[in-house]
C-alpha cells in the first residue's frame, strides 16, 4: 500500500491536533480577563524540610516523661542548662527560663495578655499545633522548668516527637516548630524570630 507526502502531512496533523485537544489549559488566547478565584478553604502547603540526616534525630523515647497528668511529653534543657523545653503531645512545644522566671531574651514582649484577660510578663514562647509562635505566661503547674529530671538534649541533635520538632545550635540558639503547620521560633538570649531553624547538614 502507498501512502503520498500529502497523505501523511494529513495524518500528522489530525494527530497533533487529537493529541492536544484533551490537554486542558495550554497556549491559548490571552483576553485579558482574570481567572473566577476559587472558592472553598484555602490550606496551606507549608512543610517543615525532612531532616536531612537520620544521625541528627534524637531518640525521643529517651525523653518521654510520664507525668501522671495531660503535661506527659517530652522534656529536655539546653547544655548550657540555660533553658527548659517541653513537646506536649499534638499540643504544643515550648520553652522558658530553667528558672521558670522572666523569658531573658531581648527584645521579647514586657507583657502578654492571659486567657482570662489580665496582662503579665511572659516567661516562655510556645507554638501550638496550629497558630504562629508566641511568647506566653505559663502557670506553676504549667512550667516546663518544674518537670524533673529533664535530660540534657545535645547540639545539632533534633528531637522530632508528637507533631513537632526542636532543636539546640550553638550558632542560633534554640528553635522548635509544629510540622503541622510549619510555624516555630527561634532564640537565644540575644534576641529571637518566630521562624524555624534547622539543623544544616
Amino acid at each position: 500500500m502507498r501512502i503520498s507526502g500529502t497523505g501523511v502531512g494529513r495524518w500528522a496533523a489530525i494527530l497533533l491536533l487529537a493529541s492536544t485537544a484533551g490537554c486542558g489549559d495550554g497556549p491559548g488566547v490571552t483576553t485579558g480577563e482574570s481567572s473566577p478565584a476559587p472558592t472553598g478553604t484555602t490550606i496551606s502547603t507549608s512543610t517543615l524540610p525532612t531532616p536531612s540526616n537520620n544521625l541528627q534525630l534524637a531518640n525521643a523515647a529517651d525523653y518521654f516523661l510520664d507525668t501522671g497528668s495531660a503535661r506527659a511529653g517530652y522534656y529536655f534543657e539546653s547544655p548550657s542548662g540555660r533553658w527548659r523545653c517541653a513537646i506536649l503531645p499534638h499540643v504544643q512545644a515550648g520553652c522558658q527560663s530553667a528558672s521558670g522566671s522572666a523569658i531573658g531574651i531581648h527584645g521579647a514582649p514586657d507583657t502578654v495578655t492571659n486567657s482570662d484577660g489580665t496582662t503579665d510578663a511572659p516567661n516562655a514562647i510556645v507554638v501550638e499545633e496550629t497558630g504562629e509562635a508566641h511568647f506566653a505566661v505559663l502557670s506553676k503547674a504549667q512550667s516546663f522548668a518544674a518537670v524533673e529530671p529533664a535530660k540534657v538534649l545535645p547540639f545539632n541533635e533534633v528531637l522530632d516527637a508528637a507533631g513537632f520538632r526542636c532543636n539546640f545550635q550553638e550558632s542560633v540558639g534554640v528553635s522548635c516548630a509544629s510540622e503541622t503547620s510549619a510555624q516555630g521560633f527561634t532564640f537565644s538570649s540575644d534576641g529571637y524570630t518566630l521562624q524555624y531553624t534547622d539543623i544544616r547538614p
